[in-house]
């Protein structure tokens, strides 16, 4: 499982924003392909100007795990999606709503 300190070390190693983006994109190369059958506008991110779909469901053999599907049609915000979803992958719903994702991110996000 990954954690965020992990994520933080990773991103430390790599010299500069090039490698990052790097890294990023291959991240993104590696989640796993989404169905077609779940790009839906359900499960679109609204407020992107890229195209990103999330669809989260319980894990079968662990039902208190949610897992989640992600794709996007740009390289470095599927990667940032990657990452979102190593974050949050196999986890139980309590554990999710607990992680403050503005903060990860340093950002504030106003209604």
């Amino acid at each position: 499982m990954t954690t965020l300190d992990d994520i933080v070390d990773t991103f430390e190693l790599l010299e500069d924003w090039d490698q990052r983006y790097e890294y990023l994109m291959e991240l993104g190369e590696k989640l796993p392909v989404m169905p077609d059958t779940l790009k839906t506008d359900d499960n679109k991110v609204r407020g992107c100007m890229s195209q990103v779909w999330v669809s989260a469901w319980r894990d079968e053999a662990d039902p208190g795990l949610v897992r989640f599907y992600g794709e996007c049609d740009t390289s470095i915000i599927k990667g940032v999606l990657a990452l979102l979803i190593q974050l949050s992958d196999s986890k139980m719903a309590q554990e999710i709503e607990q992680l403050n994702i503005d903060e990860m991110f340093g950002t504030n996000c106003v209604d």
